[in-house]
């Protein structure tokens, strides 16, 4: 036991190089302050026992005790306990207490450090226990590239209430909820050999999450207007769509995310290009889906759906 002791005390010493934490510092520093206090008084009474027995011996006798047998060593050590009892058992004594005052003071001062860190645990614990999510963000790339092409026939889609965009998804593991997406940015370009831009408005995209290809049920729908100089971007290519709740997802089901403009609108969205290497969280689709696959809205005569292109460029999902 008093090995284990020693070896963690040491540890300590070693340790307080190696805390950043201020609080736990003050506890060490604390701590050690008083062991050597305690240790220095501890070593004068030892040099007071010392001492006394020095004094109470010839000094022709010093430096001969080898002369001396074991029993007669024992009586004389015993005459001097007696003769210097008194004094020895004072200091002693005294020692006591002031290791007892510097154990109170010690006690005292650790004592308010562990308060305080009981405070910041548990402001630290309240403030995780308030926080909306605690989660790990990832962000799940569908589509590698955007082709570097500027004309909409070739690198564009053009969407309007009547058109919905697909993607097919299915989770490889539970513990995931699909928060948002990367949204490729409006277009900007030559459309049928005259320019066209449509980041000069703001346009309006209506996404929604489905499970299964039923498209008239959704799990989750949010509208965005996005207006390009002002709308958050991840980079140059892509704005960042954030929902306003971030939907869970069941693991081996099929779920399609789509897009659709707003009611009257009308805008052109540039495409991603290449499929991005497997991942372990999703399985993204492996072909083009036909419009009969899907119990489509009254509202939609096209659904676009394919798998090595598009408009969902990445997920964002939270493994929780």
């Amino acid at each position: 036991m008093q090995q284990k002791r020693n070896s963690v005390l040491k540890n300590l010493e070693q340790l307080q190089y190696y805390v950043n934490n201020e609080k736990f510092s003050e506890v060490i520093k604390s701590f050690l302050k008083f062991k050597a206090t305690a240790l220095k008084i501890l070593d004068e009474i030892e040099q007071s026992i010392v001492n006394a027995t020095v004094n109470c011996t010839p000094k022709e006798m010093i430096g001969l005790y080898d002369d001396y047998g074991t029993l007669e060593i024992i009586d004389w050590l015993q005459t001097v306990t007696i003769n210097e009892e008194s004094q020895i058992l004072k200091e002693i004594n005294q020692g006591k207490q002031d290791i007892q005052k510097l154990r109170n003071s010690y006690q005292t001062t650790i004592n308010k450090n562990l308060n305080d860190l009981q405070d910041i645990l548990k402001n630290t614990l309240k403030s995780i226990e308030n926080q909306v999510e605690y989660q790990t963000n990832l962000t799940i790339k569908r589509l590698l590239k955007r082709d570097e092409s500027i004309v909409l026939e070739n690198n564009g889609v053009l969407l309007d209430a009547g058109v919905i965009a697909v993607c097919v998804f299915e989770p490889k593991s539970n513990g995931l909820s699909l928060k948002g997406l990367h949204q490729p940015i409006f277009f900007d370009g030559i459309y049928f050999e005259q320019p066209i831009n449509f980041k000069d408005a703001p346009h309006k995209i209506r996404f929604s999450l489905h499970k299964g290809f039923n498209l008239r049920e959704s799990l989750y729908e949010e509208e965005f207007s996005i207006f390009d100089p002002e709308f958050a971007k991840v980079d140059e290519n892509n704005y960042l769509i954030e929902f306003k709740q971030k939907i869970r997802l069941e693991k081996g089901s099929k779920y399609c995310l789509c897009a659709c403009a707003g009611q009257d609108d009308f805008f052109g969205t540039t495409q991603y290009m290449e499929i991005e290497q497997d991942n372990p969280y999703i399985k993204f689709q492996e072909k083009s889906y036909d419009n009969g696959e899907f119990i489509a809205p009254d509202h939609a005569y096209q659904i676009i759906s394919e798998h090595n292109k598009g408009i969902f460029s990445a997920l964002i999902v939270i493994e929780e």
